[in-house]
């Protein structure tokens, strides 16, 4: 007959806590008119179920800087049509040189 282990398992007795991670903040929303289907024109929309980040700065038509352009896989609730959705966001931290005067800081 074998004989079972008898460690214990789990965090030792006495062991500390780890520490929490940083409050990390959220970046600032810009506005950014509603995405429409292709095929349809209908602003309706599944969930996202896709997120492909890039890192890219530059200046958006609307004149607001932006650090990442994010694209979101989704389906139209109304025809079926699968899209990619493309927003721009802005990150100070990520921002290289001066900072435009049309960006509230803080």
């Amino acid at each position: 007959m074998r004989q079972t282990k008898t460690t214990k398992r789990g965090r030792p007795r006495g062991s500390r806590n780890r520490p929490k991670p940083p409050v990390v903040e959220a970046p600032r929303p810009i506005k950014q008119p509603k995405t429409t289907c292709p095929s349809c024109g209908s602003d309706e929309r599944g969930p996202y179920f896709h997120k492909t980040v890039q890192k890219y700065s530059g200046i958006a038509p609307d004149g607001m800087p932006y650090t990442r352009v994010v694209r979101r896989w989704t389906i139209c609730a109304a025809c079926g049509q699968r899209r990619i959705d493309r927003h721009r966001e802005f990150h100070a931290d990520e921002w290289v040189g001066e900072m435009p005067e049309n960006v509230a800081t803080g």
